[in-house]
């Protein structure tokens, strides 16, 4: 593109393999003497090593060229096959055909081809480029074709060109035997400062300019330290920087102009960047301690809530269902209704109310039935089928209802219909209001009063009420009210308020019926 520009005949720092270009420097001299000398002398094998770009394939076809026409060389460009592969190559270049046949029987048809080769005064070289890409197990098999050979020559001479891996792999204590039977060593090395501008200025000159024509004299030194004195980076930096020369119309390339190439070489840095600038990202360096720290975290909290919580055992119930005998369920405690909070005054004041023939009046009922049943409202007319409500006759004067529970003035009475727990409504009786509903020989549903050993059954002038108050419990009440033996106070309460079922659960403003004893009667 740029050399109509400047003069050029052809492109200088293409990265081909014409041999015009090619530039000796000290090293490539060497690397090509002693494979020279390696094939002259019927050596069986040699080793070159080099780093990427540094000239090994274009040394490999130079020495090519330079073979007499008794040498047939195999060069393999690509060595990363099976070693059938690589057998079947090297006898298609033999003329042997390869199909159906397996390593024994190629190595024993290579065998006989070579030593006919060998009679008729023909040598063979077998050239592996890229070698560094050869598996352990191909390289001793490779090894054992050196063992194709006479009394007096090696049938099959062997080169291998690689990067410095190869060195690495043959270091290896199974390749002893091979290291063994290397006869030519040869390290390719890049070129001095000196040689990298011989290099640029014969290129150029093969396409019509020179180094000086081209290239100011301040690129000399920072051409060889941008490449290295790597001849394939060398091509790479040069071409650039002659395109962006054109680009903005100079005469030559200058060093800036040659940082500016190798910037945009490197472009790709930016897409993939080694290092982040402080303050914006944190590298992945910095990052692993506190990606295992906080996986720590995570762990010791899983762990602390699977044991508090049992996550474990949820997690199974979760996987194998709650009916499978892995599941492990967890009970749960359904939430009680809400108990309604009565204050003081509106028990100590209670509003009255007008008595209404035919009304229906709850009477003291468990904590259980109150949450199970619905009450009346206030003035609603229902059939009387429970005996947890009172109703109440035209004769009934107005009673007093804190919260859900009549509590009608001293020595008032009146008569109430009161039903069994069969359903059926007995006799209406005398009722002192006082002391509630109190049936004389029976309880509260007209059955038999539950006698403890040695009572007599208690009739309606051996009780008197009590409202619970707020925090007070059956215990409380007994022990207060029966101080000489609080357990047996507690079992007559109870014998007394057969609609309480719990003891345990007693609700303020809910009024009791409480044995007379002495001490009851003096403290009232």
């Amino acid at each position: 593109m740029y050399n109509s520009y400047f003069g050029f005949f052809c492109s200088p720092f293409e990265n081909t393999l014409d041999q015009r270009f090619l530039f000796l420097s000290g090293s490539h001299a060497e690397v090509t003497g002693a494979l020279l000398y390696f094939v002259q002398e019927k050596k069986s094998f040699a080793l070159v090593c080099g780093d990427v770009g540094t000239g090994k394939t274009m040394i490999i076809h130079h020495v090519l060229s330079r073979l007499p026409r008794s040498v047939q060389p195999i060069l393999i460009p690509y060595p990363d096959v099976e070693y059938l592969e690589i057998l079947r190559y090297i006898a298609r270049v033999l003329k042997i055909n390869p199909e159906g046949k397996g390593v024994l029987e190629l190595t024993d048809k290579l065998k006989a081809r070579l030593t006919k080769s060998s009679l008729a005064g023909r040598q063979v070289v077998l050239i592996i480029d890229e070698a560094h890409l050869l598996s352990i197990s191909n390289l001793e098999n490779v090894r054992l074709l050196s063992n194709i050979e006479t009394t007096e020559d090696k049938l099959l001479q062997i080169l291998l060109v690689g990067q410095s891996e190869l060195g690495l792999n043959l270091r290896g204590k199974g390749m002893r035997q091979l290291r063994q039977r290397i006869n030519i060593n040869q390290i390719l090395s890049p070129m001095s400062p000196s040689e990298t501008i011989k290099y640029i200025d014969q290129r150029l000159k093969i396409a019509g300019s020179s180094f000086d024509k081209s290239f100011a004299p301040d690129c000399k030194k920072p051409v060889y330290e941008i490449t290295g004195g790597v001849p394939r980076s060398i091509n790479r930096l040069c071409d650039t920087a002659l395109l962006i020369c054109m680009i903005e119309k100079g005469n030559k390339v200058t060093g800036r102009i040659l940082k500016k190439a190798h910037d945009a070489l490197n472009s790709d840095a930016i897409l993939a960047p080694t290092e982040s600038k402080p303050g914006m990202f944190l590298s992945v360096k910095k990052l692993k301690p506190a990606l295992a720290g906080g996986a720590l975290v995570l762990l010791l909290a899983l762990g602390f809530l699977g044991y508090k919580g049992k996550l474990g055992e949820n997690l199974k119930g979760w996987m194998y269902g709650p009916g499978s005998p892995e599941a492990v369920t967890t009970p749960v405690k359904k939430p009680l209704p809400p108990v309604p909070e009565v204050k003081s005054e509106e028990i100590s004041k209670p509003p009255e109310v007008e008595i209404v023939p035919g009304l229906v009046i709850p009477l003291a009922i468990s904590p259980a039935q109150e949450s199970l049943e619905v009450l009346p409202k206030e003035g609603e007319f229902v059939e009387n089928k429970d005996a947890r409500f009172m109703k109440i006759d035209e004769a009934s004067p107005s009673l007093g209802e804190p919260g859900r529970h009549p509590a009608p003035p001293e020595e008032t009475q009146a008569n109430a219909q009161i039903p069994n727990t069969n359903g059926e409504t007995t006799q209406s009786q005398t009722v002192n209001v006082d002391e509630k509903i109190t049936i004389e020989g029976g309880n509260q549903n007209g059955d038999a009063q539950d006698l403890l050993p040695g009572e007599k059954a208690l009739g309606p002038s051996d009780f008197f009420t009590l409202t619970v108050k707020k925090g007070e419990a059956l215990r409380k009440i007994a022990a207060r009210w029966f101080p000489e033996d609080p357990a047996f106070g507690e079992k007559s309460i109870l014998s007394a308020n057969p609609l309480v079922h719990d003891k345990n659960r007693i609700l303020a403003g809910q009024i009791l019926r409480i044995p007379k004893s002495r001490e009851a009667e003096s403290k009232k």
